[in-house]
C-alpha cells in the first residue's frame, strides 16, 4: 500500500484548477454583516471607555437564522497627553484599561500567542498582543484581541479578567489616543475564530487575496531557506549559482516543473558570523560576485525562472549609511532606515534582477532589536507603511517571516500586498514535527481569519516524512516549496502537489485543527480543509497524524529543536496531547519513528442532503 494514497488528492483537487481565479478562503459573498461599532463615551475625561454590548449578529434578513454569534466592541479614548509614560517593561502596561470580566470556572481552556518568531501558541497565562481565545468544556468561545494599535497593545489573562492596555515602553501617550478592542462569543473554536476575523477583515477593508494571486501562490518553487540542502552550500566544486543552474538541469530531466526559485539570505552581503547570530545584519542588498559573476538579472534570464529574494534586519555598519537616514541607539544591535526611499531602492532592484515577491524575514527580531519601534506610538506600524509602499508601488507582492501576532493582524491593513506569511518555525530535515505540525496548523487559523495565505517552509521531500511534509504544504492552500539536494527530489510525491505544469492543487481554506484537538483528548493530531466545487457540493478533507508523548525514538536533535525553537517552554503547553493510547500521555509530546499506519488522510463529499460519504482513505 501505498504511505499516501495521493491518487485520491490528485482525484479531488484537479477540478480546483477549473476555477484558480476563485477566491481562497471564506465566500466574502456570505459575509455582508457588518460590525456595529456605535460606541457611548464615558464621562471620564482620561479614560474614554465604551464597552456597549452590540447584540446577536442577526443578517437582517428575515428568512435566516440569526447568527449564534455575539460581538462586543471596547472603545477608550485617552484625552490627554500623557509624557513619562513608560513602565520600562513591554508586558507592564504605560495605561491599563478597565480588566474585562469573564467567567473562570467556564472557561478555563485558553490560547495565546508568543511574541516571538512565528507567533507560537501557549496554553497558560503569558502576556501577548493577542488574539486571547478563551473556551470551555462544552467549546463556547471567546476571542479578544485589539481592533487598531496592534504593535503597541498588550493583553494577559487574569484571573476571571482580560487585562489590556498600552504596552509599557512607550515614552508619550499623545492626547486623543482611541484603542478599540473586540470581543467575539460563539460557539466552537474554528467559527468563532472566523467570525473574529469576518469582523477585523470588515472593519478594515480586506480583501483575502485569491489562493492564486501570485507566481509563489500559483505554482510549483525550488526554496534554498533554513532546513534546504543549499541554504550556505553548494555542489562540490560549483559556486551558488553553478548550483542553482545544476538543481534548474535536473528539475528539467525528470520533469518536475519547478517554476521559480527562492534565494534566501547567503546571496547578499552581510557582516562577518553565523546566518542566525546577531553579528550578521544586512550590510549591502546586492549580490556577492563570487557567487553570481554577472549579477542576478543575467542569472534570471539564463536560468528562466522568475526569483522570490530574501532580507534580514541592517547592521549598525551598514553600507548606506551616508546616503539614507537611519535611526540608530547605542544600546541597539540593529538600525532601521527612516523612510521609504531606501525600501524604493531595493525594489526597483528587485524589478532588474526579475525579483516577483519580496520576503521581509526577522521582522519581530527588529521589533524587539531597535527601541525606536516600541518607544512611540505606531512607530512599528509606520515602518511597515514604509515597506509595504515600496512593494507595492514596484508591483511585487510580499512575504512576512518571522512574524509576531502584530505582524499578522497588521496584514488587516495591507490590502492585498502581503500575499503570504510563514506560519511555521524553521524547517529541518527529520527533525522534532511536533514543534513544527501542530504549531503550523494551529498559527493557521489566524492567518485564515485575517486573509492571508499560510507558509508551511520548505522541506527535502526525500525526508522520512516527505510525503507527509508535501501533504501538509497541499492542504496549506499556500506555497509548496521543495529543497533537495540535485539528484533526490521525489517526482512520485511532488507532482501530486501540482499539474504537469506545476499549477498547485489546493483546497478553498488552509486547514486548521478540528475543535476536539483544543480539548484533552488520545486522538492523533487531526486537520481539515474543504473545497466547495458548486453542483459537486463540499469536498472535505481530514488528516490526521500519529504524534505520541516521549516516545523511545525521539532523539536528541528532536528535545534541543523543541526548546530552542519554543524559548524552552513545554511543547506540551502549547499543544493538547493527553490521555492514553499508544504512547500518548500528558506532558511534552514527541513524534514517534517513522511507521505505516501512523496516520491517515480521509477525503469525504458531501452532496446534498445525502450526508457525509468517506470517498478513499489512506494510511501515512
Amino acid at each position: 500500500m501505498r504511505a499516501l494514497r495521493w491518487i485520491s488528492v490528485l482525484m479531488v483537487l484537479l477540478s480546483l484548477v477549473v476555477g484558480v481565479t476563485a477566491c481562497g478562503g471564506d465566500d466574502d459573498d456570505d459575509d455582508d454583516q457588518a460590525a456595529d461599532d456605535d460606541d457611548t463615551d464615558d464621562d471620564d475625561a482620561d479614560d474614554d471607555t465604551s464597552d456597549d454590548d452590540l447584540g446577536d449578529d442577526d443578517t437582517g434578513d428575515d428568512d435566516t437564522e440569526p447568527s449564534p454569534f455575539k460581538h462586543t466592541v471596547f472603545t477608550y479614548t485617552i484625552d490627554d497627553e500623557i509624557d513619562d509614560a513608560a513602565t520600562g517593561k513591554f508586558d507592564e502596561p504605560s495605561y491599563a484599561y478597565p480588566p474585562v470580566d469573564f467567567d473562570a470556572d467556564k472557561y478555563k481552556y485558553m490560547m495565546t500567542f508568543f511574541i516571538d518568531p512565528m507567533m507560537p501558541p501557549f496554553y497558560e497565562p503569558i502576556p501577548s498582543q493577542g488574539p486571547l481565545v478563551l473556551w470551555s468544556d462544552d467549546l463556547d468561545v471567546i476571542v479578544f484581541s485589539p481592533m487598531d494599535h496592534f504593535f503597541d497593545t498588550v493583553i494577559m489573562r487574569g484571573d476571571g479578567e482580560i487585562e489590556h492596555g498600552l504596552q509599557g515602553e512607550l515614552e508619550t501617550i499623545p492626547a486623543g489616543t482611541t484603542h478599540r478592542f473586540l470581543m467575539v462569543e460563539g460557539p466552537g473554536i474554528n467559527a468563532t475564530i472566523e467570525e473574529w476575523g469576518r469582523l477585523m477583515r470588515e472593519d478594515h477593508g480586506k480583501t483575502v487575496p485569491d489562493r492564486y494571486a501570485d507566481m509563489g501562490l500559483s505554482y510549483l518553487g525550488y526554496w534554498t531557506d533554513n532546513g534546504g540542502y543549499y541554504y550556505y552550500n553548494t555542489e562540490p566544486g560549483m559556486n551558488e549559482e553553478d548550483t542553482m543552474f545544476a538543481v534548474k538541469d535536473d528539475a528539467d530531466d525528470r520533469d518536475i516543473p519547478i517554476r521559480y526559485m527562492q534565494l534566501d539570505s547567503w546571496w547578499y552581503y552581510k557582516e562577518e558570523g553565523g546566518p542566525l547570530t546577531g553579528a550578521s545584519g544586512l550590510l549591502l542588498w546586492e549580490p556577492k560576485p563570487e557567487m553570481f559573476p554577472d549579477g542576478l538579472t543575467d542569472f534570471q534570464e539564463e536560468i528562466d525562472l522568475p526569483l522570490i529574494l530574501h532580507n534580514r534586519w541592517f547592521s549598525p555598519n551598514n553600507w548606506y549609511l551616508d546616503d539614507y537616514d537611519f535611526y540608530a541607539n547605542e544600546d541597539d544591535k540593529m538600525v532601521l532606515p527612516m523612510g521609504q526611499d531606501l525600501f524604493d531602492h531595493f525594489m526597483a532592484d528587485a524589478k532588474s534582477w526579475g525579483v516577483i515577491t519580496y520576503e521581509q524575514d526577522w521582522l519581530v527580531t527588529q521589533f524587539w532589536g531597535v527601541t525606536w519601534m516600541r518607544n512611540g506610538l505606531g512607530h512599528a506600524r509606520q515602518y511597515m507603511d514604509w515597506l509595504t509602499g515600496a512593494v507595492d508601488d514596484a508591483g511585487l507582492t510580499m512575504q512576512n517571516c518571522m512574524s509576531s501576532p502584530a505582524h499578522m493582524m497588521d496584514v488587516l491593513d495591507r490590502g492585498e500586498i502581503i500575499t503570504t506569511l510563514r506560519t511555521s518555525i524553521d524547517y529541518h530535515i527529520n527533525w522534532s514535527k511536533e514543534s513544527f505540525w501542530p504549531q503550523f496548523h494551529t498559527v493557521n487559523m489566524i492567518a485564515k481569519a485575517v486573509g492571508v495565505w499560510p507558509f508551511k517552509d520548505n522541506f527535502q521531500s526525500n525526508e522520512d516524512e516527505g510525503e507527509a511534509e508535501a501533504l501538509i504544504s497541499s492542504l496549506s492552500a499556500g506555497m509548496v516549496g521543495p529543497s533537495d539536494e540535485v539528484g533526490e527530489m521525489r517526482r512520485e510525491i511532488l507532482m501530486h502537489t501540482c499539474m504537469e505544469d506545476g499549477l498547485l492543487l489546493k483546497p478553498d481554506v488552509p486547514a486548521t485543527p478540528v475543535d476536539p484537538m483544543f480539548l484533552p483528548n488520545a486522538r492523533p493530531y487531526t486537520v481539515s480543509t474543504y473545497s466547495d466545487r458548486g453542483d459537486l457540493g463540499r469536498w472535505n478533507y481530514i488528516a490526521a497524524f500519529h504524534i505520541a508523548s516521549e516516545h523511545p525514538d525521539r532523539s536528541i536533535f528532536d528535545r534541543g529543536y523543541a526548546a530552542i525553537g519554543y524559548g524552552f517552554s513545554d511543547v506540551g503547553k502549547m499543544f493538547n496531547f493527553s490521555g492514553g493510547g499508544d504512547g500518548l500521555e500528558p506532558g511534552s509530546v514527541a513524534r514517534p519513528g517513522h511507521r505505516r499506519g501512523d496516520g491517515a488522510l480521509q477525503l469525504a463529499h458531501r452532496r446534498g442532503d445525502a450526508g457525509l460519504r468517506s470517498v478513499r482513505d489512506g494510511a501515512v
